[in-house]
């Protein structure tokens, strides 16, 4: 129904009703520039000069990454994830530094240091950023602004076999997304039912996809989101607030 399940599609098209009046300044590069080669161990470089960074990930494997001190470290399974060939973009706050780390294989992370909001498109299987993303409103096509990511989050992940299970326990949320982290696998999850895949009950997420439930969804489902894969050990990235 309405309000559950990926966004624009014709079933929950993400419709946003009302008004609002402000200014918005596309992203202007410092222009200052890092680069972060990153494998299975964390390592991590500076932020270049800016009150926002765009992180590229120019590799072909999924870079998990996260902003911090100058002691930071990142594992694959508590960070924000950067498909290949996509990028996401961060307000920096307080950051100094940017870990990064990959599940397999190596990639390499291009990270533009700038101010405004980041617009333009992603290959691979996306992320949650800074951008301007088209979307199928009903009959008619819509810009839909998603701000650089912001607040606290917390993030745990979760690793998804073949038969269904709890990925997030009953609760009251304000935000909740999921990604498919997996290259191959696909992921189905359902709330407060049984997962199935290929299933209409279940969101079906393939490789690289990605939900959320939020305020603009009319809110996340207070029950539990249990989930199902079509692999064993298919790593799920899931966020709450």
């Amino acid at each position: 129904m309405p309000g559950v399940g990926p966004l624009f599609t014709n079933s929950n098209p993400g419709v946003i009703s009302g008004s609002f009046s402000a200014t918005l300044s596309g992203f202007q590069p410092t222009p200052a520039y890092s680069q972060l080669s990153i494998s299975t161990t964390s390592s991590r470089v500076p932020l270049p000069a800016g009150t926002v960074v765009v992180v590229y990930n120019s590799g072909s494997n999924p870079a998990y990454v996260t902003l911090g001190g100058s002691s930071v470290t990142v594992t694959a399974t508590a960070s924000d994830v950067i498909q290949p060939n996509s990028w996401m973009a961060f307000t920096v706050g307080t950051a100094t530094y940017l870990a990064g780390i990959t599940s397999s294989g190596t990639t390499l992370l291009n990270i533009s240091g700038g101010s405004g909001l980041p617009t333009g498109a992603g290959g691979g299987g996306g992320g949650s950023g800074g951008t301007v993303v088209q979307g199928n409103a009903g009959t008619s096509a819509q810009a839909w602004f998603v701000q650089p990511k912001t607040g606290a989050f917390t993030i745990v992940g979760c690793n998804v076999g073949t038969v269904s299970a709890q990925c997030l326990a009953a609760g009251t949320y304000n935000h909740v997304q999921i990604q498919n982290t997996h290259a191959t696998n696909a992921i189905a999850c359902s709330w407060g039912g049984t997962a199935a895949l290929n299933s209409s009950g279940s969101v079906q997420l393939a490789a690289g996809q990605s939900a959320l439930w939020g305020p603009n969804t009319a809110g996340s489902p207070t029950v539990a989101l249990n989930c199902i894969a079509s692999g064993a050990s298919t790593p799920l990235y899931l966020e709450y607030n």
